[in-house]
């Protein structure tokens, strides 16, 4: 998944692209269904240069968060264990979040 910094430059950078695909694009009935198709060379490239733009190998490890399953995590902690109640704030939950990661990460 992006950090939010690493999607809004991304969408900066293939707004271009994405606007030279849609005009060199038409929706046509294929016999079955309407369907996009390509109908200019460059399009065809913003395409392609889209999908470079998107692949994870142009993205470094500051660029991506981690995410975990909730599954993959099982039964670690009951909320009790965690030190969460009903009075916890936003903040402390929070703070509880980080500790508990870096616990599960260290198992």
């Amino acid at each position: 998944m992006l950090s939010m910094q690493a999607a809004n430059e991304l969408l900066l950078e293939v707004a271009p692209l994405a606007q030279r695909v849609l005009d060199g694009a038409d929706i046509i009935w294929d016999g079955h269904n309407m369907v996009g198709q390509l109908t200019t060379e460059d399009a065809v490239r913003a395409d392609a240069e889209l999908g470079a733009c998107c692949s994870e190998s142009c993205f470094g490890p500051e660029d991506l968060l981690s995410v975990w399953d909730v599954y993959e995590m099982g039964d670690t902690w009951t909320a009790e264990e965690a030190g969460v109640t009903a009075s916890t704030t936003d903040q402390e939950l929070a703070e509880i979040r980080v500790r508990l990661l870096e616990r599960w990460r260290a198992e």
